[in-house]
């Protein structure tokens, strides 16, 4: 049984209508460009060839 509680919702944390939704190709290419740039992936992946793996 499902029971709604409103003190659980509101405006931001609802999902977006299908209008509502405006990005691009370009968008999730920037997204995943910037996602993968970021200094914490450096230094995981320098970490992880330091203690040998490849």
């Amino acid at each position: 049984m499902s029971v709604f509680d409103p003190s659980l919702s509101n405006q931001d944390l609802r999902p977006t209508t299908p209008t509502q939704r405006t990005w691009t190709m370009y968008s999730y290419i920037a997204l995943w460009f910037s996602m993968s740039m970021e200094i914490t992936t450096y230094q995981l992946a320098s970490s992880l060839i330091a203690n040998g793996m490849d």
